[in-house]
Parts: structure tokens; C-alpha cells; sequence
């Protein structure tokens, strides 16, 4: 460490006073997640029957929709909770936690299209479960 003439100590070392790759920064983190990719359960474990329903009942209801019209002045509603048998994310930070549901795709690859914010006071590190 090198002291300042106002008594203040700034690190040293072979990086030149940059942080080094354990060190964290205080400030605003931006988390994106879009989808997942190539998802499954694990070898011998069969998908729990309630979740066999819902994909045969989601199936159903699109193969008896009608086509939408091209230039529709109607907008669907996205509503995180309509594919609850869908995967979901936990972000964890601090004490906090983030749930979020997946708003479409399928079981091996849901889509979630979520940005969160986090303030990061580089005291910790951010886990993504």
C-alpha cells in the first residue's frame, strides 16, 4: 500500500492498483435472462404427472385457437404466471430473492425475457440458481 500525503492508502502490487479478479466493484448490476437451452430432468426421473396435463391441455388449447389475424389491433396480455409448469429462475442476491417465471418455450427450453437490477456493494457475490 502507498500513502497519499492526505493520509489516505491506495493498493499496490503487480496490477498496478487495478482490482484483481477477486475483487468487486460497488455499483449497479444489470442481470438479463432470455432462455434456456437443452433442459431435461435428470436420467430415471419421470415428469410429475400434473405436468403431463398442463403440456397436453397448453397443446390442446393452441391447436383449437383460431389463426390470429395479421394486423389485429388486440394485444395479448403477458402474464408471467400462464405457463406455471414452465422452469423458473431464482435470483438470489444479499437476502433477496427474485422468482421468475417463464413466459413461454417449452420444458427443454423455456424463454423468460427478464432484466433485473441489482445494487452490488461489492461486498458479496451475486449467485444465479
Amino acid at each position: 500500500m502507498s500513502r497519499t500525503s492526505n493520509g489516505t492508502s491506495t493498493p499496490t502490487g503487480s496490477h498496478g492498483g487495478r482490482p484483481t479478479s477477486n475483487t468487486f466493484r460497488s455499483g449497479l448490476l444489470t442481470l438479463r435472462i432470455f432462455a434456456g437451452r437443452s433442459l431435461a430432468l435428470p436420467p430415471g426421473v419421470a415428469m410429475p404427472e400434473i405436468i403431463e396435463r398442463a403440456l397436453a391441455s397448453h397443446q390442446h388449447q393452441i391447436t383449437a385457437q383460431p389463426p390470429k389475424q395479421g394486423n389485429s389491433r388486440v394485444r395479448d396480455s403477458v402474464q408471467r404466471k400462464r405457463y406455471w409448469w414452465l422452469p423458473y429462475v431464482v435470483l438470489e442476491f444479499d437476502k433477496n430473492e427474485i422468482l421468475v417465471d417463464a413466459l413461454g418455450g417449452d420444458i427443454s427450453a423455456p424463454s423468460w425475457l427478464y432484466k433485473a437490477n441489482l445494487y452490488v456493494d461489492g461486498k458479496r457475490e451475486p449467485v444465479l440458481c
